[in-house]
């Protein structure tokens, strides 16, 4: 019969069931060795994760397990970071693979040559934007000249600028006669009308931005005792001539027409008042006086035909088509005008001021930029010494009245005070 006996895992003999003495001994003190080395492990883990998690350092070792670990962390932050710019780069390079390899990069190359190649040269940008600027300036001129035109029409408008039934021409209602019948006219009439002249051509002269030759300047206040006397002063040195540009006063006295209605009476009458010193006195100053207004009234029409001209007005001219002399010009002789083209008489102030407001260039031409068509002075062929001229000879020829000789009386500030 075979024995049964287990065998001893420790001694390999065969014993009883339960373990020797010897054994048990040996077992429990290899159990505790054992014990005693995991107890020691688990401390070891157990005080480098206490370090690793921020504990207190326990010594100079765990201080330098510490700085090794922090080291660690940073040069493994930056090799992430590294890697993950190469990532960056390399799925750059792949995609720029594509497109070379898909053709839309050489495509965008070639069009872009395409596009520098279809484009204009410089040269060709310079004249296109000449080109317009000069729309946009033709543009502004437009609407300049329209505003122009309102604003010119309008003053007349407002000024009552009308033609009487009998060929007169009005203004606010009063009468501005033509030389020949200036002395059928009170002086205050005359004045009123030309102050209403003169206001209205200063609007004029402002909104078309005109210079006249001789312009109607107002006395300086503490020069006249006479409130709103005007005078023509001498545009320079846009009036060539010199004969006129002394002081030439717009004002028509209240004894201009003593003359006129001396000749009225009897010869017998008229000569015995005419020997009387006084009354021969009066009378050759206040013709004196008149003359040098006829002067000034001459002027102004020279000055408004040169304005009506500048604006297209065709036809303007001495009516009757004499000419007449003038020392002044003997060097410079110039054609006689024709009388069947004058259509408008020089002298006839407020018909050439209603001709210039429904002309078809009016705003066109002016003195100043902003239009195509700046005034350059020229052309304007008119005689200021004919148009003077012409206005003293109507007067002389109605009313047979001639200065003396030599007067050459100069006019002082109260001129006007004796014998109104």
């Amino acid at each position: 019969m075979i024995n049964q006996t287990p065998e001893c895992p420790c001694c390999q003999q065969r014993q009883h069931p339960l373990y020797c003495a010897a054994c048990l001994r040996e077992g429990i003190a290899l159990h505790n060795e054992a014990l005693k080395n995991i107890q020691a492990q688990i401390d070891s883990i157990v005080a480098k994760a206490t370090s690793t998690l921020g504990g207190p350092p326990q010594s100079t070792a765990s201080i330098s397990t510490q700085k090794g670990l922090t080291a660690w962390r940073l040069l493994r932050a930056e090799l992430d970071d590294k890697e993950r710019r190469c990532a960056d780069l390399k799925r750059l390079i792949r995609q720029r693979e594509n497109n070379i390899l898909t053709g839309d990069a050489l495509h965008q190359r070639r069009s872009n040559l395409e596009t520098l190649r279809s484009s204009p040269s410089p040269e060709i940008t310079l004249k296109n934007a000449i080109k317009r600027c000069e729309d946009e300036q033709r543009t502004a001129s437009y609407h300049i000249v329209n505003a122009r035109r309102v604003l010119v029409r309008e003053a007349v408008n407002v000024f009552g600028l009308s033609k009487g039934a009998v060929g007169e021409w009005t203004i606010a209602g009063l009468t501005l006669p033509s030389p020949d019948a200036l002395r059928l006219y009170p002086s205050t009439h005359v004045n009123a009308a030309l102050f209403h002249t003169i206001h209205l051509l200063a609007l004029i002269t402002s909104y078309l931005s005109i210079n006249l030759p001789f312009s109607p300047t107002p006395p300086p206040p503490l020069e006249s005792r006479h409130v709103g006397r005007p005078s023509m002063k001498a545009n320079t040195p846009f009036v060539g001539t010199t004969k006129w540009r002394d002081k030439n006063v717009l004002w028509m006295s209240s004894t201009a027409s003593v003359a006129s209605k001396l000749k009225t009476r009897s010869s017998l009458s008229a000569s015995k008042i005419f020997a009387q010193p006084n009354i021969s006195a009066i009378i050759a100053k206040s013709t004196n006086k008149h003359r040098q207004f006829l002067t000034s009234f001459a002027l102004l029409s020279f000055s408004v035909a040169y304005l009506a001209w500048s604006q297209g007005v065709q036809g303007i001219g001495i009516r009757d088509g004499q000419d007449y002399p003038d020392d002044s010009d003997e060097d410079d002789p110039k054609q006689p005008t024709n009388p069947d083209s004058v259509l408008i008489s020089t002298t006839s102030i407020l018909e050439m001021i209603a001709a210039l407001s429904t002309s078809p260039d009016l705003g066109r031409r002016t003195h100043e930029p902003g239009t195509n068509h700046v005034l350059r002075h020229l052309g304007f062929g008119l005689d200021v010494a004919k148009v003077v001229q012409s206005v003293l000879s109507s007067e002389e020829k109605r009313w047979g009245v001639k200065p003396a000789n030599g007067s050459g009386e100069d006019l002082s500030e109260g001129w006007d005070l004796l014998d109104n």
